[in-house]
């Protein structure tokens, strides 16, 4: 096969693969435009967590920091079906860390993606990517009642034992 037939088959190989690449990145959770009016009507994808909140409707902040040794600090969060929480996170270490928040089973199954693709960019309202001495804020409502986890998923940060060291306990709301 001559050059030019081999260079026009790779093109149009790779092209529609990057294409499709770069679209599959660039997509994310992006529900809320924390600048539009409020009495826009938003609708965010819920999760079995709850879903992203509105910056209005915060009741109250957790701190919440991070360190190296791959510990939070506060590791226990209760918090009551309905609220939306404004989770400030800080990373104390010296290198990168994320913040993702899900059931133990997202988790372990978000764990093992990031195992087999290190590097992986998120752009979820759930997850958070924190550079060293940085902090960076979650909002988000509650809306189940249970009992939820948050970790640091970067490739070798999880617990070899997945003992996740950060738990969320969603009180049942007494509205219905």
């Amino acid at each position: 096969m001559n050059s030019k037939k081999l260079h026009i088959l790779a093109v149009a190989f790779v092209t529609p693969t990057l294409f499709s690449s770069l679209l599959v990145w660039a997509h994310g959770d992006e529900h809320f435009d924390l600048n539009m009016k409020v009495d826009n009507p938003i609708r965010a994808q819920t999760q079995a967590v709850g879903q992203q909140g509105m910056p209005k409707d915060v009741s109250r902040t957790i701190e919440i920091s991070m360190d190296d040794m791959l510990r939070f600090s506060p590791n226990r969060l209760l918090v009551q079906q309905g609220e939306t929480i404004r989770l400030r996170i800080k990373n104390n270490g010296k290198v990168p860390h994320d913040f993702v928040l899900g059931t133990r089973d997202e988790i372990m199954q978000h764990a093992g993606m990031m195992e087999a693709m290190p590097g992986m960019v998120h752009a979820k309202a759930n997850i958070a990517h924190i550079l060293p001495d940085k902090s960076t804020d979650i909002i988000w409502q509650f809306t189940q009642a249970g009992n939820f986890v948050f970790a640091c998923l970067i490739s070798g940060h999880l617990p070899a034992d997945a003992d996740i060291d950060g738990k969320v306990t969603v009180t049942a709301s007494s509205e219905k």
